[in-house]
């Protein structure tokens, strides 16, 4: 089985699945600038606000510039742009990655050890699949930078595509236990990363390339 797509259609199906993410973050960086709360002050409800600002702001770099990348036509035109955006993009993914890593091991306590070991596994995933793409493109194996980076992608659009499944289990069966919740969040990772490496197979096969 693969997983094909239009890939004009790809940056703007990319760009809807982060409107929740970007809004959820673009409200945290904007409460934390208009309240100046920046110091290492934990509160169970609210995270260390200087790791989660760097964080927000990493994701939000990495999300959205990283929906921009997807387009074939962007990339064909102004390949300095790309490349430009990219190392932005790429920075941003690397800091989100380590910041969510960061806050993780600065309060385990919040974490159940499902959510713990699932929150340090695809952030470190994330950061080093973003350092591969970058050595790839740096190389020249422009094929290999794509398919490391669409992993990373996949990972750090868990919050987009998280609710559409979700959702309707809420609907179906009621509000879930913390345990089946955290899961859920476990699990999206993992069905992101499924549904990446089956387009990156699609896409393989589309171009005549032998896997």
């Amino acid at each position: 089985m693969v997983v094909s797509m239009n890939k004009k259609a790809l940056p703007y199906v990319m760009g809807a699945l982060i409107l929740i993410p970007l809004g959820g973050t673009m409200y945290r960086l904007g409460e934390i600038i208009l309240t100046g709360h920046w110091a290492f002050d934990f509160n169970p409800e609210i995270v260390d606000r200087l790791p989660l600002f760097l964080h927000g702001l990493g994701m939000v770099l990495f999300l959205v510039l990283g929906a921009f990348q997807f387009s074939t036509k962007q990339r064909i035109r102004n390949q300095a742009r790309h490349r430009t955006l990219g190392r932005i993009a790429g920075f941003g993914a690397i800091l989100g990655g380590v910041t969510g890593i960061w806050m993780t091991l600065l309060h385990v306590e919040i974490s159940t050890p499902l959510l713990l070991i699932g929150r340090l596994f695809f952030g470190s995933a994330m950061a080093v699949f973003t350092v591969f793409a970058i050595r790839a493109a740096i190389q020249g194996r422009v094929s290999e930078h794509r398919a490391w980076i669409i992993r990373a992608y996949a990972i750090a659009i868990n919050a987009g595509t998280f609710p559409l499944f979700y959702l309707p289990f809420i609907l179906i069966l009621g509000e879930p236990t913390p345990l089946v919740d955290e899961a859920f969040q476990v699990a999206g990772w993992m069905i992101n990363l499924t549904i990446a490496e089956k387009y990156l197979i699609g896409d393989k096969r589309s171009v005549g390339v032998k896997i």
